[in-house]
Order: C-alpha cells, then structure tokens, then sequence
C-alpha cells in the first residue's frame, strides 16, 4: 500500500502541488482580511500555515521542475513554473504575516531573485519542446509572474518602518483632499470622513508612528498652505481615527503601498489581459501529445490566475485609496464608483471590541473543573485561565463616547497635553481633592496601580449606592468596561503596556483571592457545582464539550459570587490582610482603596465618586496608550489593534487640533 502510494505520489506530484498552490491562494485571499477582525485562534492558525505552505509549496515545485525529467506526455509540467511563481507573489490582501517580513525583504528579495533565474530556466529548457504559441504564452505568464512576485517584495520593502521613515518628506507634500460639512449643521458623512482620514494619514498617523510627536507637529505646519477650519463631533472624530488605522494597517501588511501607485494600477490592468492572451495562444496550440490530466491543470491555473488576477483589479478600483488618489479625474472616479455599486470595494473601518478579564470573576471559578483540572496537571493552568476567562465587548460606543468627553475635558483644564501622555490619575483626584489621600495608589509601578484599581473598582461597584441608581447605570458600564480592558492588557497584552510585567504581584493577588475565596465564600458554590456535574447531560458527548471550551465571560457570569467575595474583603478587618502582607501586598491596598472610596461616598465630600473613579481609569487608558511602544501598536494590528491604539492616535490628532468641549467637537484647524 505504501509503495502504491509512492509511486503514485511520484508521477503526480507536480500536478497536486500546482493545485494545492492555488488552493492556498484562494484561502489566503479569503482568511487574511480577518486578520484585523480579531479573528479565532483556528482561523489564525489555519492562515498562518496557508502563508507558510503557500511559499514553500511554489519554491519546492519550481525547484523539483527544474531538476527533473519528465516523459513526452508530460512535457506540458514546465509550462506550470510561471504560474508558480505568479502565485509566489500573492494575495493583495496579505504580503507580511507579521512585521518581521517587512525587516527580512532582503532575504525575501534573494528568494525572488533565485526563484525568478530557475522559472526563466525552465522557460529557456522547454522552448523547443512545446511548440512556438506555448513557449510565447510560457514568455507572458513568466514576464506576469516575475513582475507580481517583484511588486510583493518591493511592498514588504515599502512596508518596513525605516523606509517610511525615509519616504514621510515625500508623502507629506502630496495634495491632500478635506472633508467639508454638506450641510449649515456641520454633518459629514463616511464618504467625506474617510478622504480626511486619508489627507491626514500620512501627516499625522504614520509620523506618528515612526517619529515623535513634536516632529508630526512641524511636518503638518510646514504643509499646510490654507488654514482651513472642520469640525467633527466625538463620534465622526473617533471614526475617523478608526479609518486611519484601518489605513495603517493596509501599509503595513498588504500591498496597498505599491497597489496604489501608476505602475500599480497598471500591472492590475494588464494582467488579465496578458493572462486572456496566453490563454488563447495555449488554446491555438492544440491539446495533441499531452496528457489529459496535464491539460485539466493547465485549465485549472489559467482560470485562477485570471479570477485571482481579475478580483485584484476589482479590489484596487474599489479601495478608498483609488478613490483619494482619483481627486478631479472623473474617469478613476466614475470607475470607483461603478465597482463600489456592486460592493467589490472595501471600505471597512477598525472593527471596535474590547478585551475584558475581571480577576474576582476568576477567583471564583470552581478550580475542579474538568477543563481546568487538566490543564493544571499538564502545566498550561495559566494559559488556560487567559483563553477560559477572557470575553470581549463589541457594542462600545457609550464607553468611546465618556473616554472622549474625559480627553476633552483634560484637554480643556490643562496647558499641555503632557498630562495625557505622563500621568495616570493624578489631574482627576486632584480636581477632586483626593490627592493627598490616595496618591499612593497610583504611584510606583504601573501594573500594581492597575491590579490596585481594578479589584477596587469592583468592590465599590458591588457596594456603592451611585452605582445601584438607575441614572448610573452609562457610567457604571465604562468604568467596568475600563477596568476590566486594562486588566485585560495585563494579562493577555502585557507588551501593550509600559513598566515591568509584576507577574509575581499578579500571582500574589490571584493567590491572595483564591484563598479569600476558599476560605470564606465557595461552600455555596462547591454545593451547585457538586449538584450540577450530578446532572445526566453533565457528561454527554454534546454538553460537555461546550461546558470546557465555552469562553466564560467576565461581564455576565458569577455575578452574585462576585459581589460575595467583594463584601468579604469589605467584612476582613485592616488587621486580618496587614497579617499577612508580605504574601499579598496588592490585595491590601485594594482594599485599603475600596474601603476610603466608599467612606468618600458615604460621607458626600466627593458628589460623583463613579466619574472620579472613570476619570482615574481614562487617566491610565490614556497613559497607557502613548508609553506603549509604537512597535507594539503597529505588531498588533495584525491580530485585530487594541483600544489603547485608537486611544494613542486620538491623543497625536488632539495635539494638534484643539478640542471645543462646549461644542462637544474637535476643531481641526
């Protein structure tokens, strides 16, 4: 059976391998546009292997063709080898899978040029051999593949930070298109809001990303001929924003660097039409002395070359690029408009969802289940605990539009906007005259104050009466939203965050709940758990593999265990924790924290503790996201952006247009 399978293996390999190419092609075209859409780890693992294989599967069979002999009847297999290498320059969507391929197009570059020498080598070898319209087709789809496996490497090129760097002064004296309001009320509409994302991109969002600030603040002066005045209300200005990233992320991990040039359009242009060509002189040649398995495959890569090739065109006319490109020229114009009527084009903004991960929502997990149970046996308790625990927000429009009007109102109160960039809640307790009291809470590292504030956040939320009030209940969800996205970052995206990683404090702090937990509050809920494995479909082949693998959301589950561990650390005297310390010094000063929170409530001296807590964790938020490094916010793009990223670019937009808050806009001026 094996040798039957070997033997099978060598006489077709060439022909399965050209059709598994084109197969991975077509799942890198369709995957890769989830990459910004925070995708499932199977879908990320499937496209991470379809990008791998996809290279390794065309290097492999260019080489194997180039080296081998084949009998008469399959001398059609050196016809493949510039089909290969058109499929080595891939997908427009997906050219660098991490911003590592943009550091190594070099060796990307070296790949091409021996890969290109061994296609033009099989060429010049089959020139003879396959007939005068065969060998003129084989000389078009080679001249197509070379060029789009050139265009890939040049855009990771294009793509790396230190060319954009090189290239800003350039992009920078382009002529840039402005929104204007259509209407006396100042509403601008997606259309108008996506041309001054991208008459801004390269002035603002990428000098930020590769240059300080004060820098973006120079280059943006000097290009401006006209002073011109915008305003945008919160939710056009964060769209906009969004756009911008969306924008970002097309330069630094697809093609759209290189796409949306002259030459870009005209390989688009072309390619169909010089693939329709050799087509038609391979259709002229006859189909005599080949193997019909042979021909199947040739018609198999003639026709996902052309719908590849065609898809690509349609792409590039329907991209918001083309359409800020076009300006005055109606032809490009009315060509965009048509391929946007039949929605080819792609006009998506950043998807906005948030991570949220509570740390008394996990304390008070049941630590016997089966699922967790065996991943503590073989080591992977904490990874378990990240990808179990974890949830994600997607409805976050109330909690932008707080964050928004706290930025403003920052702004509005302070000379510099040094106080977003270097404080994490100092501005809010002062306003509030709490400094003095709980300026240790938010001094020392970075990380402890953010453990600090999150369980005590949740305490008072479980115990104030602002927060029971049916007014409240906006306010009440960003604050929980906030502190359970920054705990989130700890956890899950300890890189989006500035300072050392405390995971010993972490630890500390999970261990120090737990055992709170154990002690005091969990007899009720080992009582149901018990009660519940005991249920008939407990064990099912159905119910149980939901059970384990079900994410268990921080914002809807446990709710009551979660307000009974927070009254127990209200009910534990100062004593009972300061006994042990040295073993959870984070647990204490949460504690410690909640505790004055609510003694402030109650004794009225703060009239709206709930927007002082908010203003604390906007204050972090906003900290958070300008110490973070631009490396990492560019990195990760790739698996959906965060918050703190929009966060980032709302505050290098706010430095250099002054926010109106009586107007609730942002004047860009």
């Amino acid at each position: 059976m094996a040798r039957r399978l070997m033997d099978l293996w060598n006489e077709w390999e060439i022909q399965i391998l050209v059709l598994v190419s084109y197969t991975l092609q077509v799942i890198l075209v369709a995957l890769a546009r989830n990459r910004r859409l925070q995708a499932s780890a199977v879908r990320r693992l499937v496209l991470w292997l379809a990008y791998l294989l996809a290279d390794s599967t065309g290097l492999y069979a260019i080489g194997h063709i180039s080296l081998s002999s084949r009998l008469p009847e399959h001398r059609l297999v050196t016809f493949w080898a510039p089909f290969l290498l058109l499929n080595l320059g891939g997908p427009d969507n997906i050219t660098a899978y991490s911003l590592d391929d943009n550091r190594l197009w070099l060796r990307h570059m070296l790949t091409m040029v021996v890969q290109v020498l061994g296609a033009a080598y099989i060429v010049y070898r089959s020139a003879t051999a396959n007939g005068t319209f065969v060998f003129i087709a084989s000389l078009l789809m080679f001249t197509v593949g070379a060029v789009k496996y050139g265009e890939r490497t040049w855009a990771l090129k294009r793509a790396n930070l230190e060319s954009i760097r090189s290239s800003l002064n350039k992009a920078c004296g382009k002529e840039y298109c402005y929104a204007k309001p259509k209407s006396a009320k100042g509403k601008i509409d997606d259309e108008a809001l996506r041309m001054t994302a991208h008459s801004l991109f390269y002035t603002i969002c990428m000098q930020a990303l590769v240059s300080s600030s004060s820098a973006t603040k120079t280059g943006l002066s000097e290009d401006r001929v006209h002073v011109m005045r915008y305003s945008f209300v919160w939710r056009d200005m964060w769209k906009m924003v969004e756009m911008e990233l969306a924008l970002m992320y097309d330069i630094l991990y697809t093609k759209a660097a290189v796409i949306h040039t002259w030459s870009g359009y005209c390989i688009r242009g072309l390619s169909p039409l010089i693939i329709t060509t050799a087509f038609l002189l391979f259709q002229f040649s006859g189909e005599d002395g080949y193997n019909k398995m042979d021909v199947v495959v040739t018609y198999v890569s003639f026709c996902g070359a052309f719908i590849l090739e065609l898809s690509s065109l349609l792409g590039a006319m329907g991209s918001s690029w083309t359409r800020a490109r076009a300006g005055q020229r109606t032809w490009l114009l009315c060509l965009h408009r048509c391929v946007n009527y039949i929605k080819l084009g792609n006009h998506k903004r950043w998807p906005s969802t948030i991570g949220q991960y509570n740390l008394l929502h996990l304390s008070t997990r049941d630590t016997n289940e089966l699922g967790s149970g065996a991943a503590k046996k073989i080591g992977l308790e904490d990874w378990w605990n990240k990808q179990h625990n974890t949830g994600k927000l997607t409805s976050t429009a109330d909690v932008n539009k707080l964050v928004f009007k706290h930025i403003s109102r920052t702004l509005e109160n302070e000379d510099s906007l040094d106080v977003l960039r270097k404080e994490r809640g100092r501005v809010t307790l002062e306003r509030n005259g709490l400094y003095d009291d709980l300026h240790r809470t938010i001094e020392g590292e970075f990380h402890g104050g953010i453990i600090t504030w999150h369980i005590a956040t949740d305490v008072f939320l479980c115990k104030s009466k602002q927060a029971k009030g049916q007014d409240a209940t906006l306010i009440v969800n960003a604050v929980q939203t906030l502190s359970n996205y920054m705990m989130f970052l700890l956890v899950a995206r300890p890189y989006m965050l500035p300072g050392l990683v405390l995971q010993s404090l972490y630890e500390q702090t999970c261990n120090g709940l737990l055992d709170l937990w154990h002690q005091d509050g969990s007899t009720d809920t080992d009582c149901q758990a018990s009660s519940h494995s005991s249920h008939p479909n407990s064990w099912s082949l159905i119910y149980l593999p939901k059970k384990i693998f079900k994410a268990d959301d921080p914002n809807s589950s446990r709710l009551p265990e979660r307000e009974k561990l927070a009254q127990i650390l209200l009910n534990r005297n100062a004593g009972s924790l300061n006994d042990d310390t040295a073993r959870k010094p984070g647990l204490v000063l949460a504690a410690q924290l909640a505790d004055k929170l609510l003694a402030k409530e109650m004794e009225m001296d703060v009239p709206d503790m709930l927007d002082v807590i908010l203003g604390v964790w906007v204050e972090m938020l906003c900290y958070a996201a300008n110490r973070c490094s631009k490396d990492a916010h560019a990195r990760q793009l790739n698996s959906g952006g965060e918050l703190t990223t929009i966060v980032w670019l709302l505050t290098e937009h706010a430095a250099l247009f002054p926010v109106d808050e009586s107007r609730n806009c942002a004047l860009i001026e």
